[in-house]
């Protein structure tokens, strides 16, 4: 089952270079994963050798109409960033739990208590994430260079992959916007293995963020808090989103909306710097030039 899966998928890539090696975006669409199930991917390769890798994980949306705006959006934010040639691989975690239904996992539902079922999504959405990223490693493209950025929920998903009790060794950093790390949603995570940063408002009400360092046991010397002024959650997520509050009924809290451009400019700026210093440099020399929140 294994073998086939493999085989499978190096002959869609076979196809991507046939196509003449360009910048193409193919969609893997219900590519197997052989103990996970099914995973779908939206690959964006660089015409150019030896391109850093960055596995997005996009919010709770999946591909309705909000999360299909912002998705592409940050895709192109990613690459204008960048600044060198990138390969991007889109894990539509959520969107193969939803097929593109409005509000996505936002709002879990059912009979058990829905914050008991996110953490379980979330769970298998972060080990899969592992098998794509086990998967990245074995590509003819891969050039050693990998990094996770999680937006929104993709962000609670990578929680899990920042701690030791996810085997995520081959990263070189982990990036998670506003992950909600409130009492209830998240659970224990371990040690801090990877360097990883967080950039949220202060006070967010969905997110928490200075909760999330106590989500962590040992030394928690590579995470760093980026955390701006304010209480807005989505402040990154499009420009032509409107702004106004939500409210979320399985938190049964507010949250306050409108993108930012000056936070989102200084995030995807600063990330992009970081992550790159990362792949020649030490953590403690790339923290050179911020003034992140302490963690306590």
């Amino acid at each position: 089952m294994k073998c086939g899966f493999f085989r499978w998928v190096f002959a869609v890539l076979g196809l991507v270079y046939s196509l003449g090696g360009n910048a193409q975006t193919i969609q893997i669409q219900s590519a197997r994963a052989p103990e996970l199930g099914k995973i779908s991917l939206d690959l964006y390769l660089s015409e150019k050798p030896d391109a850093s890798t960055v596995i997005y994980l996009p919010g709770c949306n999946g591909r309705d109409r909000v999360g299909s705006q912002y998705q592409d959006f940050h895709i192109e934010k990613i690459r204008e960033h960048w600044a060198n040639p990138v390969n991007i691989v889109r894990v539509q975690v959520a969107n193969d739990l939803t097929q593109g239904a409005e509000n996505g996992v936002c709002f879990w539902g059912g009979v058990e208590d829905p914050r008991s079922k996110g953490r379980i999504i979330t769970l298998d959405a972060a080990l899969k994430t592992v098998v794509v990223q086990n998967w990245v490693s074995r590509q003819p493209w891969y050039n050693g260079q990998m990094h996770l950025f999680g937006f929104s929920w993709g962000g609670l998903v990578g929680l899990w992959i920042a701690g030791d009790k996810m085997p995520s060794s081959s990263l070189k950093s982990v990036t998670l916007i506003w992950p909600v790390c409130i009492e209830g949603a998240a659970a224990p995570y371990g040690q801090v293995t990877l360097p990883t940063r967080i950039y949220a408002t202060e006070n967010d009400p969905i997110s928490e963020p200075n909760r999330c360092p106590g989500l962590f046991t040992g030394n928690r010397e590579w995470l760093e808090l980026h955390l701006y002024p304010g209480n807005t959650h989505s402040w990154m997520t499009h420009p032509a989103q409107n702004a106004g509050a939500t409210y979320w009924p399985n938190w049964k809290r507010t949250s306050y909306s409108f993108y930012n451009p000056d936070y989102a400019e200084r995030t995807w700026s600063s990330w992009a710097r970081w992550a790159k210093c990362l792949e020649s440099k030490q953590s403690s020399e790339c923290r050179v030039g911020v003034t992140p929140k302490p963690v306590p």
